[in-house]
Order: C-alpha cells, then sequence, then structure tokens
C-alpha cells in the first residue's frame, strides 16, 4: 500500500515523512487546495464565454446580477451563462451596459433574441437589445 503526501502524491515512506504532514494546520491546507482546484475548474468554464447580447436601461430602471442571470438561462435555456454589467460613456453620460454571455457553441440565435426581448417585456424592462456581431 502507498502512502500519500500533499494533495494525494506518492510520498517515499510515512516514517521518513515529518510531523509537518500530520499536523491539523497541513491538513487543512490540503483540503483548502482541492477545494480552489476543483472552482478553477469551473472558472475555467465561464472564462470560454462569448458575449451574444448587449442592452441598455433607462436611467429609472435596473436589475440585478441574479435575476438577470435567471432571465438570460430561461432565454437561452441552459445553465451555462454568465452577465456582466460595465459603465460606458454614451452620448456624454455615464451608462450602465448588460452584458449576456453563454458559450461559443449557443445554437438557435433568433429564437433566443426573440425570447430575451419577450422575457424583458414580461419583466417591463425597457431595453434597447443589441445582438453582438461575431
Amino acid at each position: 500500500m502507498k502512502n500519500t503526501g500533499l494533495l494525494g502524491h506518492p510520498t517515499l515512506n510515512i516514517r521518513a515523512a515529518p510531523a509537518f504532514y500530520f499536523s491539523r494546520f497541513f491538513r487543512r491546507f490540503c483540503a483548502m487546495a482541492r477545494i480552489l482546484a476543483f472552482n478553477r475548474k469551473e472558472w475555467s468554464a465561464v472564462e470560454h464565454h462569448v458575449e451574444w447580447f448587449q442592452f441598455t436601461l433607462p436611467v429609472d430602471q435596473t436589475i440585478g446580477p441574479e435575476a438577470l442571470r435567471a432571465l438570460w438561462m430561461r432565454a437561452c435555456g441552459s445553465t451555462n451563462v454568465s452577465v456582466q454589467r460595465n459603465s460606458r460613456t454614451i452620448l456624454g453620460r455615464r451608462t450602465p451596459v448588460y452584458s449576456l454571455r453563454a458559450s461559443a457553441r449557443l445554437g438557435g440565435l433568433a429564437v433566443i433574441e426573440s425570447r430575451l426581448r419577450d422575457l424583458m417585456q414580461e419583466a417591463r424592462l425597457n431595453s434597447k437589445l443589441t445582438a453582438v456581431v461575431r
């Protein structure tokens, strides 16, 4: 039976391993490193998203990230989506611009755009939706 050390990598001999490897601190460190490694895989999936739509809202309207993400998930029928809000200067005024992102393999864009417009109208958001040309 092989002994394992840091993050499950084989070590030479359990008797030769320093006492540090058996400390509570080291075990917690290894557990956190595993969690961070797992989260890095999740984050990398988001990095491959491309921007499909942008929109702005009037000054008197706003939408939170959770509500926007839920709306975008319903429109494209996928949970592998992300949303972003940036502020840009448009006609001399700082305006929030919302970006809707998803996988590059997203298909049926015309249907998704139609659903998105209907959902935004249902939510009473007076948006100016723009499809991002790729």
